[in-house]
């Protein structure tokens, strides 16, 4: 595993995280996102309704790694703790991710604002 320091500084030109969470069973999860640095934590928005929210929920232990859209892995593992982020205002966040992703992500927000998704802010904390 990585430190978290190094970890942060080669996450800085990354697109994706592949963030891994445990179902009850401790089966593991992987799904690529879409991240940002913020106060050395990283930050990802997601429907309030999605799997990996319900899994933080029942277990705040998780992995990540830098991948490619696909998930496919391209640096070292990390793990750390994830939780909603009641830490940082979302509007910080929000700018963050509109800044990195420009119009595909203000697509997705579309998307999420017609099917009336409620949106959370996550957040990482590495060990």
């Amino acid at each position: 595993m990585a430190s978290s320091n190094n970890f942060i500084s080669e996450l800085a030109g990354m697109k994706y995280i592949n963030l891994e969470t445990y179902k009850k069973n401790g089966q593991p999860v992987r799904t690529p996102v879409w991240f940002v640095i913020y106060n050395e934590k990283i930050y990802l928005r997601t429907d309030s309704n999605s799997g990996k929210v319900k899994r933080i929920m029942n277990n705040q232990n998780v992995s990540i790694a830098a991948c490619d859209l696909l998930g496919k892995i391209k640096a070292e593992w990390i793990k750390g703790t994830a939780e909603i982020a009641n830490d940082v205002e979302p509007k910080i966040i929000n700018t963050l991710i509109n800044k990195k992703y420009s119009f595909i992500q203000s697509f997705i927000r579309i998307m999420y604002k017609l099917r009336n998704i409620k949106v959370i802010i996550i957040s990482i904390e590495f060990s």
